[in-house]
């Protein structure tokens, strides 16, 4: 793991598992209103990401969390602190304009958890992305990406990079898992 800028954490995640024990540690610390935006290339572990932190939310390692690629968005209720919310696990890698983009993220409410996967593809961020709000930019990216070759093992796991960018409270809180 390093520290990147001035807000940015790199975290380096040589497999699956570890990318599943980051996210569980993301999901232990989610509350209503949180975003969680997911960048990056296809097969980066943004998927993945999520199906761990809703599985570790839920506690239940089976719960099916398919990827919304065309459903768009898939509601996830939780309990946090004996109350009832839901997780909004949103795709929009489909979507080709921005108002489409914008008409996704504004429904449902804003008190939902949204955790969005291909956000980069919004050309107005601040719809997701507010100054001061409680969210993370995590962008996914493999490491030594043009080394992997067809010859690979079949078990063979390239190496991931998360770059993290907290904003509001997700501040401290990246800064206190980073450590």
């Amino acid at each position: 793991m390093r520290r990147v800028a001035k807000s940015g954490f790199k975290f380096i995640v040589p497999t699956v598992g570890h990318t599943r024990r980051l996210s569980q540690i993301f999901g232990g610390r989610i509350v209503e209103g949180d975003v969680l935006g997911l960048m990056g290339g296809l097969a980066t572990g943004k998927t993945e990401f999520t199906r761990a932190l809703l599985r570790g939310v839920h506690n239940d390692p089976h719960l099916s969390v398919p990827s919304p690629t065309f459903t768009l968005a898939v509601p996830y209720p939780i309990q946090i602190q004996s109350r009832s919310a839901i997780i909004q696990h949103i795709d929009l890698y489909r979507l080709d304009t921005n108002q489409e983009m914008e008409d996704i993220l504004k429904h449902p409410a804003h008190t939902d958890i949204k955790i969005v996967e291909w956000a980069d593809k919004l050309t107005k961020e601040t719809i997701l992305f507010p100054e001061g709000g409680n969210w993370c930019k995590l962008y996914f990216s493999l490491l030594d990406e043009d080394k992997i070759s067809l010859d690979e093992p079949e078990d063979f796991e390239p190496q991931r990079q998360i770059e993290v960018l907290p904003s509001g409270r997700w501040e401290g809180i990246v800064e206190a898992i980073y450590r």
